[in-house]
């Protein structure tokens, strides 16, 4: 399924506490929180949170078997607030392997091994090394993203995500090479992209 990026872990949440069957890969970033500006004035350290983020914006995936019961839930005027589109591919909603998930589930590994690394950290040279030690795990990240195989067809209709350049647009496939894929944009724009960023174009179902 697909939603606005900022609403992907809400609507994993509703999903969630209505009974279906629901996951996206996340991971926790460490941001200053919130009303500390009279300990930035005097030169304290600032405290930070943790925050869950999404490491694919905007794609939630539901167990196979409750497509009816979604495509019920998505008519409902509970998923006002949260809206979501059910992709669908030859008129059926679309269905994704393990296998095809398999680097999302290791990116979210690496991320939550990340985390615990940086909570272990209790003195700022441990907190020094654990940064360090992020910028090895970011590229691990990476690394089992990029190992993602997926297949299409030449003509098939598609869109790109986490590249804000390409936001909003549809492209054709006219290579496909398992870790990734040309895409045809129209004319001339023609780019070669990560077959883990790579989905279907998506049925929007509308609100009643």
């Amino acid at each position: 399924m697909r939603t606005n990026g900022q609403k992907t872990l809400p609507l994993l949440d509703m999903l969630t506490s209505e009974g279906f069957e629901a996951w996206t890969p996340r991971r926790i970033v460490r941001r200053p929180a919130p009303g500390q500006g009279r300990r930035l004035v005097m030169g304290q350290t600032r405290r930070k949170i943790e925050v869950p983020v999404p490491i694919l914006s905007g794609f939630v995936f539901v167990r196979e078997g409750s497509e009816d019961d979604l495509a019920r839930f998505a008519c409902s005027p509970r998923t006002s607030h949260l809206p979501f589109r059910v992709m669908q591919r030859c008129g059926h909603a679309a269905l994704v392997s393990e296998r095809s998930v398999a680097g999302l589930r290791e990116a979210q590994s690496i991320a939550d091994a990340e985390t615990q690394a940086e909570r272990d950290a209790e003195t700022r040279e441990e907190a020094v090394r654990a940064r360090a030690e992020r910028l090895g795990t970011e590229r691990a990240r990476r690394k089992a993203l990029r190992q993602v195989r997926k297949s299409f067809a030449p003509g098939d209709r598609v869109t790109v995500s986490d590249v804000s350049a390409l936001a909003g647009l549809e492209g054709s496939i006219t290579e496909s090479h398992g870790t990734s894929a040309v895409i045809d944009f129209g004319g001339i724009h023609t780019m070669t992209v990560e077959a883990w960023r790579i989905l279907p174009v998506v049925l929007r179902i509308d609100q009643p």
